[in-house]
């Protein structure tokens, strides 16, 4: 399990808004698979960038990723209570 942290917070609100943007695109036509294009943002991110958060490019952290919605109770807290909270994946440490 990754302790929650500013940064972890910020990328998981990033990756979970980045899933209803293509959502919304698969919706208009403009692309045809949600999840490749996913995939392929997740992938084009600095493997460094993954590892200071502790995240990995496995399949594990890939479908905990794309299905994740941050809870309201994590958005509203306080930046130094946010160590209460955790996020994990398969083949997380």
């Amino acid at each position: 399990m990754l302790t929650l942290s500013t940064k972890l917070l910020t990328t998981l609100r990033a990756i979970e808004l980045k899933r209803h943007l293509l959502m919304n695109e698969k919706d208009m036509g403009l692309i045809t698979c949600v999840e490749s294009e996913l995939r392929a943002y997740l992938k084009a991110l600095p493997r460094p960038f993954y590892q200071d958060l502790g995240l990995r490019l496995n399949e594990g952290c890939f479908q905990a990723l794309s299905t994740f919605c941050v809870p309201n109770e994590w958005m509203d807290a306080e930046q130094d209570k946010l160590d209460q909270f955790s996020f994990g994946f398969v083949g997380c440490q």
